[in-house]
């Protein structure tokens, strides 16, 4: 084959005449280009490789390294080695921030939708694993699964990792019209009940700005109207497929990216594509921050994570929690419910470095004799490390220990008069703002 340096824009053209257009991908394979995204206006970075690769991306771009998939924003300069078409890994001597600008990629029809460009390995995936956590969680629970991608970037590896089974009770659907998109969603859910009217079935459609409308796929590559198109179908589609599930026990998730509007001079300039109509037919949103990184052995393996509760009709909004994310094995669940129980006075200190359980009726401690542990009436102590391997080795004790977590994090409604007299007034927006100005 023939190899011939190209553009993005170039890839875009030859897309748009009906071209074929193939890229390199690993173990030296080249893979269909299947879509060119617009990605919009992104905060952008400048990455320059010891041996000259060089390429520009936005803060949550994935790139493959020593260390596994990683953000544009997690490179360690002089550190972290990224892996090149030469099959060999090369150091990032330079990973600097250069003002937002619009950003570009490609869907490709490889299995792990990774390809090189500009010398490196990339992936064009990275927002979707709590959605595949929650797509495993349903299968594991004996329901139907269903990934409907518009971006062609299903990383199947990384779902078998979470506990997600491609071979179980799980339907993946590339497909980026929006029409079709709710049709398949209608159709399968139909299907499903016609079987079993009590399974539950999960559909994530990932992601809302990867998708396109019938007139988007047929036109021509302009910017008129475009994104009312994409609102209008979106407002009437959800109309209607929110009538059919809020009637069966089916969870319906969607993906979108946050992008900046450069007009907005004042107040918070991140919106999301596709107009309002999720937004407003969700019972629960969720917006994801990244806190902190997490390092071991001089690499960045994961972060920590922030989600913050945007809207929610089951319990109050406006909150948040934390949990860990490793590149390589997803969401560290257990790490979160130490953390929890901690703050919920649940588990507390006993002395330099062990911990003490409270029991369920706030009597006591828990012993060892309450946990089978030998019969012996001593208290139970634990460290943070035989905390997590007790909740994965021992069912009975993770099921105590998920009870308290769910009694400590349950919203409670409260009868009759209730003292506010330690309640403030904030103006919309002062906590967001001071919560930035403490980060940077």
């Amino acid at each position: 084959m023939k190899e011939k340096t190209a553009t993005f824009n170039e890839i875009q053209d030859l897309l748009s005449e009906g071209k074929k257009v193939e890229v390199k991908t690993k173990n030296g394979e080249y893979t269909n280009v299947s879509d060119f995204i617009e990605k919009g206006v992104k905060p952008t970075y400048r990455i320059v490789l010891e041996n000259g690769n060089s390429v520009k991306a936005s803060e949550d771009h994935l790139f493959f390294t020593n260390a596994g998939w990683m953000m544009t924003e997690d490179l360690v300069v002089g550190e972290t080695k990224v892996y090149c078409d030469d099959e060999e890994y090369s150091v990032v001597e330079e990973c600097s921030y250069i003002g937002d600008q619009d950003i570009y990629d490609i869907t490709v029809d490889h299995p792990e939708s990774c390809y090189f460009a500009h010398g490196m390995l990339h992936h064009n995936s990275g927002k979707s694993l709590i959605a595949n956590h929650a797509l495993a969680d349903c299968q594991q629970q004996g329901g139907v699964s269903v990934l409907i991608d518009t971006e062609h970037a299903a990383d199947f590896d990384f779902m078998e990792t979470i506990g997600l089974d491609p071979e179980g009770d799980f339907l993946y659907i590339p497909e980026n019209r929006l029409e079709k998109i709710f049709e398949m969603i209608e159709t399968v859910i139909e299907k499903v009940k016609e079987k079993d009217e009590d399974r539950p079935i999960t559909v994530v459609v990932d992601s809302i700005a990867g998708s396109v409308t019938d007139n988007e796929r047929e036109g021509k590559y302009g910017k008129e109207g475009y994104n009312t198109d994409k609102a209008i179908v979106l407002s009437q589609a959800m109309r209607k497929i929110n009538g059919l599930i809020s009637r069966e026990n089916v969870l319906l998730i969607f993906t979108n990216q946050v992008r900046t509007d450069p007009s907005v001079m004042y107040g918070n300039p991140m919106v999301t594509p596709g107009g309002k109509a999720v937004k407003f037919h969700s019972s629960v949103r969720i917006r994801l921050r990244k806190s902190k990184k997490i390092k071991e052995s001089g690499e960045i393996v994961g972060a920590k994570i922030r989600p913050v509760i945007d809207k929610n009709r089951l319990a109050p909004p406006h909150r948040d929690c934390n949990f860990d994310l490793y590149y390589n094995s997803g969401i560290a669940d257990y790490g979160s419910w130490w953390e929890v129980l901690k703050d919920n006075d649940v588990i507390e200190h006993h002395s330099q470095g062990w911990y003490k359980i409270r029991k369920e009726d706030d009597s006591g401690y828990l012993q060892k004799s309450d946990l089978n542990d030998g019969g012996k009436d001593e208290m139970f102590k634990t460290q943070e490390g035989r905390f997590s391997k007790r909740l994965h080795n021992d069912d009975s004790f993770r099921e105590r220990m998920y009870n308290r977590l769910v009694d400590a994090v349950t919203h409670e409604y409260e009868d009759g008069w209730v003292d506010r007299s330690n309640a403030e007034y904030v103006d919309e927006g002062d906590e967001e703002e001071a919560e930035e100005e403490e980060s940077s």
